[in-house]
């Protein structure tokens, strides 16, 4: 499962993310990570509604590494501003 198609025209390159075909959908592995459970629930939704089941939300640091402990996500959608501070996202990117 590839994320990154390359695409070759005229001598060009482009490197573009890779259309997911319906059927995979469902295998995808999705943790959403937001201090606002308003956020995790639309989120889930819109990802629920596009054919992605396996979602898991988490609203802290501990809560993501216990995720992480347990599956290996395709994708981590994580909030920049999460906790105190505004750089507290940031720094647990950095950290993963």
């Amino acid at each position: 499962m590839a994320a990154m198609d390359i695409i070759h025209n005229n001598g060009k390159s482009t490197v573009r993310p890779k259309r997911i075909p319906p059927e995979d959908k469902p295998f995808y592995s999705i943790i959403i990570v937001d201090d606002e459970p308003s956020v995790q629930r639309t989120t889930e939704l819109v990802l629920k509604s596009a054919g992605y089941e396996r979602l898991y939300t988490a609203s802290s640091a501990p809560e993501l590494e216990q995720l992480l402990e347990k599956t290996e996500p395709h994708l981590i959608l994580m909030d920049l501003n999460l906790g105190k501070t505004p750089r507290d996202g940031l720094d647990l990117m950095r950290n993963l």
